[in-house]
């Protein structure tokens, strides 16, 4: 496909906290070769805790999402996929692939 000028991702985890979802943009021209990296903290997406929550005393669950923006940062969503990724669940026991 046509490169997009910008791309979004969207992380979802489901702890015994809840579930919440936290999104980052980024202009395509901003994308250094074929990888972007990004910090989603446990205390950004559960205010006041300090690692990430577990669920049912293990792991939390995960996914996440990728989205083409056709009009760039900002702009209306474009066709969606899972994308590879990893997450490292720092204070949770390590690092889980996906």
């Amino acid at each position: 496909d046509p490169e997009a000028p910008g791309y979004r991702v969207e992380l979802t985890v489901t702890t015994d906290a809840g579930t919440v979802t936290q999104a980052r943009e980024i202009a395509t021209g901003d994308i250094e070769g074929y990888n972007w990296q990004e910090v989603f903290t446990a205390g950004e997406m559960f205010p006041g805790a300090a690692q990430w929550p577990s669920l049912d005393g293990g792991f939390p669950t995960w996914s996440l999402t990728g989205y083409a923006l056709p009009s760039g940062p900002g702009g209306p969503l474009g066709p969606s996929e899972t994308i590879s990724g990893n997450i490292n669940l720092t204070g949770c026991g390590g690092q889980i692939a996906g």
